[in-house]
């Protein structure tokens, strides 16, 4: 598996965008391999085993990103 960035980076996008998420009360959903991450309103991130739960596994990745958008 190859990984972008250098060793003292690496991850460091990911922990950005979560800081963000949370800051805004977003919500973000990553899916990898039987792997789940979801942070929703602030709160803390939740790693959930999706073969633990004997659900399929994902081929790729798939991300959902969803901030709320400000009254104008």
């Amino acid at each position: 598996m190859d990984v972008t960035g250098t060793v003292e980076q690496r991850r460091a996008g990911l922990h950005h965008v979560m800081e963000r998420v949370r800051t805004y009360r977003g919500e973000l959903v990553i899916i990898s391999g039987y792997g789940l991450l979801t942070v929703e309103n602030g709160a803390e991130p939740a790693v959930r085993d999706l073969n633990d739960a004997g659900e399929l596994y994902h081929h790729g990745i798939a991300v959902l990103l969803a901030l709320p958008f400000p009254a104008v």
